[in-house]
């Protein structure tokens, strides 16, 4: 078997039990391939250093035999985690909390049989894995560690004897406590608390995790509990059939077949989609007054409810050019967007819900992920064609949704772009929306949603953390409109249609917008056979400005040379992009310094280090003594190769390359490799800290590379190390 898992992942045949892994050409990425496969196959988790020693295949057999002697007869099970929670737990990593779903809250009125909701609740906890769930990090991955089966005991907290204002007021503590961060190698991501209001109301308030719990499972879990409730309440066992699949099943298999010729294939898929996308879209819905402000998330969406006219028009249009409201509404905002921005070329995310097999109806757990949709507008085509296009961007996208969101988004810029430190951004996310149509039905008891005067906003939406209050630091970025970005969700039920934006953005700029697409849908349907440069959008941002492309980025060169000529070191600057010598192009900075000593490209980082976003640092820094000029020099090989050299330059470097490699159990690693998303890298940054360096997890979040990570680091130091020479001299 372990011959044939390497055939498959090498790409080769006749293997035998002498052979070894790394003398066929293995490595470290089809290392990990392997032992994912290994642990599908014998339920076993071998290091990449086991995988080290035992190169070959009957020392590997050995060595998987001897773990499953070794392993404990009984206890929590360990499984890899599915694609859809990858890029949840790395993001909670460095912002804690931020994927808390907001509180789930039910009011019962009326006899609530209190220990047969405990009972049903237990049995629903057991019958699904994820709620049982907790995350560790093994050998530099992630896996979960599902808690067996057991009786669970409800918590109640009796406020009876409480004024309804002082009622009110502990729920509101308690809706709040929601946003508190989970321990993830601790209990469960899934917490419900009974409060008690009188004899027959009841609130039943759920604090959940969304790697455990997605939409889709919050019908799955009223179904459930309505059939429990029911049944245990007249003394019947439970009616509910058993599940085909568990979640840990689920997600062996998923990666058991993505690691094969499938994962090859979506892979391939999205680098053709995504090569030359422009990964930042400059939203208009910043604060004019404070443009370099970290946004604040409110707490109450922005609302447009659409007249039904006006729907019934979007669903006819829809059903003349054969697709769906979604896809319509979705090419209306790509028209907005393209008047808002003047960009032909858009990149946004959508979310499904990735059940697309029946047996994966039934289950409660995190299925739905993200998906990358880039859209065209060029040629001016009519909203027609343009339609067309997005459905098949759409359909695209759906057929080829298995891979995670962060594996594939960090695939489209590559190493090269790593080594500049360059972190896609996408900033606009559109989703459909359909509202949940399962109720909570308890015999002899009504349940309502939970009202309250008190708000809370997801902790997702924090745009900026740590004590750099203007870094944008959150999981979506922001490009050049720091911290900003939009959740656009498309609510349709049978007899209205509406949006919701959520998000970081200045509240009356995202009012105007809406209101600019509600006119454009009414020109829209009146004309769909005009233009998309004939359609009306009213209400738009500065499309002015002089832009560059850099790796999918649209970098505003005037507003960067502004921010770089502030600096006390700089009088005159332009911004160039040049290529260096393997044609890669690289943002490069011709600086005339003020007279005093020049800059180094250390100190312009450290200086744009909280101003700006990483990838629109200079690579590269010429010093010139005057601007304009006829033809701007060629930065210097020297300069050019900043950031390109092997991990081992400076002291930074080689001790953070020599952690990684012994988390790693190799004995280098590459310092221009992507690190993103590599649980392994976290380990060695724990590492790093507890060994005296101060990262910052902002500073993780900036770059992208061990050489990117430990120039962030010098840059930083260097002004704290002159300070400390200054008071030693």
């Amino acid at each position: 078997m372990i011959a044939a898992i390497w055939e498959r992942v090498l790409g080769r045949e006749g293997i035998g039990p002498g052979d070894d892994f790394f003398a066929l050409g293995g490595n470290q990425l089809q290392g990990t391939a392997v032992l994912e496969l290994l642990e599908d196959a014998f339920a076993v988790r071998l290091s990449p250093a086991r995988l080290q020693e035992a190169r070959t295949v009957a020392a590997l057999a050995a060595a998987v035999e001897a773990d499953q002697r070794a392993a404990p007869e009984s206890g929590p099970a360990v499984a890899p985690v599915a694609f859809s929670q990858e890029g949840m737990l790395w993001q909670e990593q460095f912002a804690p909390g931020c994927q808390n779903l907001p509180p789930l809250a039910r009011r019962y009125r009326g006899p609530l049989d209190i220990e047969v909701l405990e009972r049903a609740l237990a049995e629903i906890v057991n019958r699904h894995e994820p709620l049982r769930t907790a995350f560790e990090l093994r050998d530099g991955r992630p896996v979960q560690v599902i808690a067996p089966p057991e009786r669970r005991r409800l918590p109640v907290r009796d406020l009876r004897g409480l004024t309804p204002e002082a009622q009110e007021l502990e729920l509101a503590r308690a809706l709040s406590d929601a946003a508190r961060p989970f321990d993830l190698t601790r209990g469960t991501m899934f917490e419900p608390t009974l409060f008690a209001l009188g004899s027959e109301d009841n609130v039943l308030v759920i604090r959940a995790h969304h790697s455990v719990y997605d939409d889709w499972s919050v019908s799955v879990f009223r179904r459930e509990l309505s059939t429990l409730y029911a049944a245990f309440r007249t003394g019947v066992a439970s009616s509910l059939e058993r599940l085909p699949l568990s979640f840990s099943q689920y997600a062996r298999r998923q990666r058991h077949r993505l690691a094969g010729p499938a994962g090859t294939t979506q892979l391939s898929y999205w680098k053709r989609q995504l090569s030359g996308a422009p990964l930042s879209v400059e939203l208009p819905i910043g604060d004019p007054d404070h443009p370099r402000g970290a946004p604040q998330a409110s707490a109450q969406p922005v609302t447009l409810d659409l007249p039904p006219d006006l729907v019934a028009k979007l669903r006819a249009l829809a059903r003349r050019e054969r697709a769906t409201v979604f896809m319509t509404m979705l090419t209306a905002f790509q028209v907005l967007l393209h008047g808002c921005t003047g960009q032909s070329e858009l990149l946004m995310a959508s979310v499904v819900a990735n059940r697309d097999r029946t047996e994966l109806e039934g289950m409660i757990g995190c299925f739905t992920k993200k998906v990358l949709l880039r859209l065209s507008s060029a040629g001016d085509p009519s909203f027609g064609g343009l339609l067309a296009r997005a459905r098949e961007v759409v359909l695209g996208a759906l057929a080829h949704q298995d891979l995670s969101f962060e594996t594939v988004l960090q695939q489209v810029l590559g190493p090269p772009a790593a080594r500049h430190g360059l972190v896609p951004t996408v900033a606009v996310m559109f989703q459909g929306v359909t509202p949940q149509t399962e109720e909570v039905v308890l015999p002899g008891v009504t349940s309502s949603g939970f009202e309250t005067s008190v708000t809370t906003a997801r902790a997702h939406f924090a745009a900026a953390s740590g004590d750099r209050p203007e870094a944008s630091t959150g999981p979506w970025g922001g490009g050049l409109y720091s911290g900003t970005f939009l959740i656009l969700s498309v609510i349709e039920e049978e007899d209205r249609l509406s949006l919701v934006a959520r998000g970081a953005f200045h509240r009356p700029a995202v009012e105007r917008v809406l209101a600019g697409f509600r006119a454009l849908l009414v020109d829209i349907v009146s004309h769909p056979d005009r233009r998309v440069s004939e359609l009306a959008v009213t209400e738009g941002g500065d499309k002015g400005g002089e832009w560059l492309e850099l790796r999918g980025f649209r970098i505003d060169r005037p507003r960067l040379e502004a921010v770089l000529r502030s600096s006390p070191a700089v009088r005159d600057v332009a911004i160039a992009v040049r290529k260096d010598h393997r044609g890669d192009p690289l943002l490069v900075a011709h600086v005339v310094p003020d007279g005093r000593e020049p800059p180094n490209l250390a100190d312009l980082r450290a200086f744009l280090w909280s101003r700006l976003p990483g990838y629109a640092w200079p690579a590269a820094l010429v010093v010139v003594t005057e601007l304009p000029v006829t033809e701007l020099p060629v930065a210097p090989d020297a300069a050019v190769e900043e950031g390109a050299a092997t991990v081992g330059r400076t002291e930074h470097e080689r001790r953070l390359g020599a952690l990684w490699a012994e988390v790693l159990g190799v004995d280098a690693v590459d310092g221009s490799a992507n690190y993103w998303q590599s649980f392994s890298f976290i380990e060695a940054l724990n590492r790093a800290r507890a060994a005296g360096f101060r990262i910052r997890d902002e500073q993780v979040t900036r770059n992208r590379t061990v050489v990117a990570l430990a120039t962030d680091l010098a840059a930083e130091a260097l002004p704290l190390r002159r300070k400390k020479l200054e008071r030693e001299l």
